[in-house]
This record gives C-alpha cells, sequence and structure tokens, in this order.
C-alpha cells in the first residue's frame, strides 16, 4: 500500500538539521524499522515542512508507520495519506446507489414533513 506522509518539523527538530544531523537518514530508519519502503522525501515550504511518499504492507503497517513517527518526535501535525484502489470501492457505490434515493426525493420528504409540523427544518434548506 502506497501512502504519502505529511507533516511539521518541531523546533528541536530544525536545531538538529542546522547542527548538520541527517535527518533524512534517521527518519528512513524510523520507517524502514516497521517494514516500509520509502520511495522519496523532500523537505518544502508551504503548509508542511517534510512530505514523505513510502510503501507499506498493509494498513495495519500504515498505522505503525504513524505511531513511529509520531513516537520519534521529529514530525508533529502528522497526516498520513493513503492511496487508495477505487476498482471495488466504485462498483459498491453503484451497487448501493441503485437502491438508494435521491437527494432530491430526500429534500421533498423532509419539506412536507416539516410542513406538517409546522418546523423550519435546517435539513430542508438547501
Amino acid at each position: 500500500m502506497k501512502v504519502t506522509i505529511l507533516g511539521n518539523c518541531p523546533p528541536h527538530a530544525y536545531k538538529g538539521l542546522m547542527q548538520s544531523s541527517d535527518r533524512e537518514a534517521a527518519i528512513k530508519a524510523v520507517l524502514e524499522s516497521v517494514g516500509s519502503k520509502v520511495s522519496g522525501m523532500m523537505f518544502t515550504r508551504g503548509a508542511y515542512d517534510i512530505v514523505i511518499n513510502a510503501e507499506v504492507p498493509d494498513q495495519a503497517d500504515g498505522m505503525d508507520l504513524a505511531l513511529a513517527v509520531r513516537a520519534s518526535g521529529w514530525i508533529k501535525d502528522l497526516v498520513v495519506v493513503e492511496e487508495l484502489e477505487m476498482n471495488a470501492p466504485l462498483a459498491a457505490a453503484k451497487k448501493a446507489a441503485g437502491v438508494t434515493s435521491s437527494p432530491d426525493d430526500w429534500r421533498t420528504g423532509c419539506t412536507l414533513k416539516a410542513a406538517r409540523f409546522r418546523l423550519n427544518a435546517p435539513c430542508c434548506q438547501v
């Protein structure tokens, strides 16, 4: 499973960078210790300080990865984004769409119910 890790560095991590500490090697070591393979890493400007692309065997290992990265203390505000295989979810969504009513039906039913009880229900306002 492919993941992208987004994070921000706390102040002590910047001190390590300024002291010529090889943070990239340290991060790779943490990720590889939980069975991940790092395919790319970059320090960035903007909303996140670091972006890491990695591959993990499965979702449980992805959780281990997130815990290990958080425990390292080197990245805060951690976001782990998983790549999804969309064929199975889309097939399920199409199947479910065939048996559910449309949002227009929901609004009509809600409006009638609200009118009957003289309610101004927020769910009815579009």
